[in-house]
């Protein structure tokens, strides 16, 4: 009688010990990438990466993404790039992003805001992973973030006012009046500027918008700004990108700081600027890419809006204007 009981009572055990590890297998498929992962097989990719225009910001963007899909195994033998650049067209994008649709790509990676916003209406079939899109969500790349429809998703671009005016308080005390220079007709740009005007504003600054457009006196308008402005603030954009040069020569030759988030400004000689870097965007954007490779879907991996700020300081404009180096712990000099 004993040993039936013993025997029985082992038999439970042994059944119980079965289901267990079968609901533990059958859990694993439904959370993790499948075993055989793009690191451990033999199957090559292709990438195509797709630029609006050829920018400091997007070419660095651009390195710093193959960089770091490198460093994460995918080797040239592994994946390889194909760069596909607009050079500023927008009818070059739309034809670009055209291409691809039915290609054989297995990856698409969108640079910047307007290449993100052209991939996401071709409602391609294709992966797509965006590096640094501006505001994704009223730019119109994704309408849920935290689960992207449209097989979409990357790393959004963010800037940081009040970064920005904790450092001017301590390092730039002079400055009392501040123009914000930003694009009509890009809705980041104007967001971007009306924050710092709020920001600043709050804490007894006079700030005045300059809204700028294609087709009117920009030079002298930007002239005007500087004769009666202690510094100018310019938002991340195309448009006032492509007008760097004469921004910061008109600025320089009038001694107005000028403030940024623009990565490309700061390399130009605007003083500083408080938002996310291009090569950091580009990292975890690559990350992402990974996880796409692995086998997880793009709806599952939310829009990354937290890469972190740091604070963008031209070392030139610095000794220009007599400004000591800011004590920051994200600091990055150019």
């Amino acid at each position: 009688m004993r040993r039936t009981l013993l025997f029985t009572v082992l038999s439970l055990l042994l059944v119980m010990c079965l289901m267990l590890c079968a609901c533990s297998k059958g859990g694993n498929e439904t959370t993790e990438p499948s075993s055989t992962s793009p690191h451990e097989n033999e199957q090559s990719y292709t990438a195509a990466i797709l630029q609006f225009d050829n920018d400091s910001a997007s070419v660095t963007m651009r390195q710093s993404f193959i960089a770091r899909m490198r460093t994460l195994g995918y080797d040239e033998a592994k994946m390889k790039f194909d760069i596909l650049s607009s050079h500023g067209e927008a009818e070059k994008l739309s034809q670009n992003v055209q291409s691809l649709i039915g290609s054989e790509y297995s990856l698409i990676v969108a640079v910047g805001t307007l290449a993100a916003k052209s991939v996401a209406e071709s409602n391609n079939s294709i992966p797509c992973v965006f590096i640094g899109a501006e505001d994704p969500v009223t730019g119109g790349i994704v309408t849920s973030p935290n689960s992207p429809e449209g097989n979409i998703t990357g790393t959004a671009f963010r800037t940081s006012a009040e970064t920005l005016l904790s450092v001017m308080r301590v390092y730039t005390p002079d400055i009392s009046t501040v123009a914000a220079v930003y694009n009509a007709d890009c809705a980041f740009a104007k967001t971007d500027a009306e924050t710092v005007k709020d920001i600043l504003t709050e804490n007894a600054y006079t700030v005045n918008m300059a809204s700028i457009k294609q087709g009117e006196d920009l030079a002298g308008k930007i002239t005007a700004l500087c004769q009666n402005s202690d510094a100018l603030y310019i938002p991340n954009d195309n448009f006032t990108q492509d007008e760097i040069e004469m921004i910061m020569n008109t600025a320089n030759n009038s001694d107005t700081v000028v403030f940024t988030s623009s990565e490309s400004f700061i390399e130009a000689g605007a003083l500083m600027g408080a938002f996310t870097g291009a090569d950091a965007l580009a990292g975890e954007a690559a990350l992402t890419a990974d996880r796409i490779m692995q086998g997880e879907t793009v709806s599952s991996i939310p829009v990354n809006a937290e890469v972190g700020i740091s604070l963008f300081v031209n070392r030139a404009a610095l000794e220009k204007y007599g400004v000591e180096t800011p004590t920051s712990d994200n600091l990055v000099l150019v």
